[in-house]
C-alpha cells in the first residue's frame, strides 16, 4: 500500500501545491471480492488493521504533507 504517497502526495497534492489531503479507502466484505480483483487487497485486512496500517502511513509523511484517514464500509447489493 504505497498510493498515499506516491499518488496522493506525489500525483495530486504536490503538483497542485496542495499540503493536505483525505486518502479514502472503501472496504468490501471478503466474501464480495473475487481473488485477482484490486479490491482483494484491502479485504484480507480487518477494518481495524487497515486503519491502524492506513494511519501509520500517513504519520511517515513528510512535512509539509499531511493526510487524513477515511475507511469506509461498504457492501455490494444482493
Amino acid at each position: 500500500m504505497t498510493a498515499m504517497t506516491k499518488q496522493l502526495v506525489g500525483q495530486y497534492l504536490e503538483p497542485a501545491g496542495h499540503t493536505h489531503g483525505v486518502y479514502l479507502v472503501a472496504c468490501f466484505p471478503p466474501e464480495q471480492v473475487e481473488e485477482g480483483d484490486k479490491r482483494s487487497k484491502v479485504a484480507r485486512h480487518t477494518t481495524q488493521t487497515l486503519i491502524e496500517s492506513l494511519t501509520a502511513q500517513a504519520r511517515d509523511i513528510p512535512a509539509p504533507f499531511s493526510v487524513g484517514v477515511v475507511v469506509h464500509k461498504v457492501a455490494l447489493p444482493g
